[in-house]
């Protein structure tokens, strides 16, 4: 696993991935129920690699605790405060990721799952 979660945004952001499957939300250690009160578990923090001209990528490995073979939806959302809150804003659409319990399924090879390109990312600019 590397890096299989990525959005590219402004340098400096804060950004957080939330991984979605069947109405429910990863929150660390299982699919839940979305709560508010719970938001800040369903947070997946991503790491700035900064790219010249202002921007940056933003990866996260894909949570090796999820190893139920399918696709996920990705959302990505720009922290505006210290901690991340139900109204921190997303930005750009919800992707996928297909998954066989172990890594990545690149074009969906493995499912025929529609998918985005390795990792999907989202984006801004």
């Amino acid at each position: 696993m590397a890096a299989e979660i990525f959005a590219q945004h402004t340098a400096g952001a804060a950004i957080d991935a939330y991984l979605l499957r069947a109405g429910q939300i990863w929150n660390g250690s299982g699919f839940v129920t979305p709560v508010a009160a719970n938001w800040a578990s369903y947070a997946l923090a991503m790491t700035e690699i900064p790219v010249t001209g202002g921007l940056s990528f933003y990866v996260r490995d894909f949570p090796a605790a999820i190893t139920t073979a399918g696709v996920y939806a990705i959302v990505s959302r720009l922290r505006a405060g210290g901690s991340p809150a139900v109204g921190d804003v997303v930005f750009g659409p919800p992707v996928s990721i297909a998954w066989d319990g172990t890594a990545e399924i690149i074009g969906g090879l493995n499912t025929g799952a529609a998918h985005y390109p390795t990792g999907g990312g989202n984006q801004v600019g």
